[in-house]
């Protein structure tokens, strides 16, 4: 890690609200800033960081889309004598899986930070701070930190849909009612478990009406800050529409939490990708539908029993899983139109070739 004496900041990010307030963490600290402005940039600055020694803050998506590997970057600066930290960013995102941070580390990154927001100063940029400093070998000002932040003027984005979702998050923490929270009451209050819709039996989900039934009165509130509620906590990723295919909202709708268990998180994202791609993994081949040939890849509902066997899950957790890879661009749906899902949808590994299906 680098020492107490670095004092750069390079940051890319693909989203400019995150940009400012990374530059105001890093300039109320006294170190200097510099912008990279996009993901080929990025791409190409990993082989020449300037300066001494420096904190990288690369964009999670621009990471994965490169397929750079923050460990072989610090490494390459090493032999230059620059020492390097590399923090991972979720500019756009409101909250990140413990399997994306674990991923993060394992791939040689000091942390992975979600979205930061001017409107959840102590919630987000302060955690921020503390861990960038931490990966630059100091400890954070938070005195001087807030001094900064009170005299900068941040552009707020009235019609961003993320500042919008912070600025809703930060008005339900104010009565006490995060999103964690949130989770963890429908998780213990609300009747998950199996439920049939046309024939098809769903596991381990809850209706949308029911949901919302028992929200209402845990936040003292409207049925229409029930909805709110849920809706970030669909945009979280805290949970998801049992098929991906509806937002969340006051009706007959299946949904389910994502899995955050223990099981999960003693798991290696790049490890279980190595196991799928073992001769004990996932079947791989070419498959057709609807009269088109789609070469060299697996189907979903399989994929998700293959892990639910392998590493004795449920579905949830299964589909979670399988969601953090696509995720980190290990998996990809065949044609980049769909999330994981447990479906017969096809799959295929980061490394398959961009073709388009062929007529059978």
């Amino acid at each position: 890690m680098p020492s107490a004496n670095v004092r750069n900041f390079h940051i890319a990010v693909a989203d400019h609200l995150q940009e400012e307030l990374l530059a105001a963490i890093g300039r109320s600290q006294g170190f200097g800033v510099r912008l990279i402005p996009d993901r080929e940039s990025l791409s190409a600055l990993q082989w020449a960081l300037p300066g001494e020694a420096s904190v990288l803050i690369a964009e999670l998506d621009w990471i994965v889309a490169t397929g750079l590997a923050p460990g072989e970057v610090v490494a390459r600066q090493r032999t230059r004598g620059v020492q390097l930290a590399v923090v991972l960013s979720a500019s756009r995102r409101l909250w990140t899986h413990p399997l994306l941070a674990r991923w993060a580390f394992e791939s040689g990154a000091a942390r992975l930070l979600a979205s930061l927001s001017p409107a959840r100063v102590e919630a987000t940029v302060v955690p921020a701070s503390a861990a960038l400093m931490a990966a630059a070998g100091t400890e954070a000002n938070h005195v001087r930190l807030h001094a900064f932040l009170s005299s900068s003027n941040f552009v707020q984005h009235s019609d961003d849909a993320l500042y919008t979702m912070h600025r809703r998050i930060a008005e339900f923490e104010k009565r006490d009612r995060s999103l964690d929270r949130a989770a963890d009451f429908l998780r213990d209050e609300v009747g998950i478990g199996d439920k049939s819709y046309l024939g098809t039996t769903y596991a381990e989900v809850f209706v949308g009406t029911e949901a919302v039934d028992a929200l209402e009165p845990w936040l003292d509130g409207s049925r229409a800050d029930a909805v709110a509620l849920g809706q970030l906590l669909m945009a979280s990723g805290r949970l998801y529409h049992v098929v991906r295919e509806q937002p969340f909202q006051d009706g007959n709708f299946f949904y389910r939490l994502s899995a955050v268990g223990d099981s999960l998180k003693s798991l290696s994202p790049n490890g279980v990708t190595a196991a799928m791609r073992s001769d004990s993994g996932v079947e791989v081949r070419d498959r057709t539908y609807l009269a088109r040939a789609y070469s060299h890849c697996f189907v979903g509902t399989e994929a998700a029993a293959w892990m639910r066997e392998r590493y004795r899950l449920t579905i949830g957790e299964a589909v979670t899983l399988g969601q953090c890879l696509l995720e980190l661009g290990l998996i990809r749906h065949c044609l980049n139109e769909h999330d994981f899902v447990d479906r017969n949808l096809f799959y295929v590994f980061n490394d398959a070739p961009q073709v388009a299906p062929q007529a059978a």
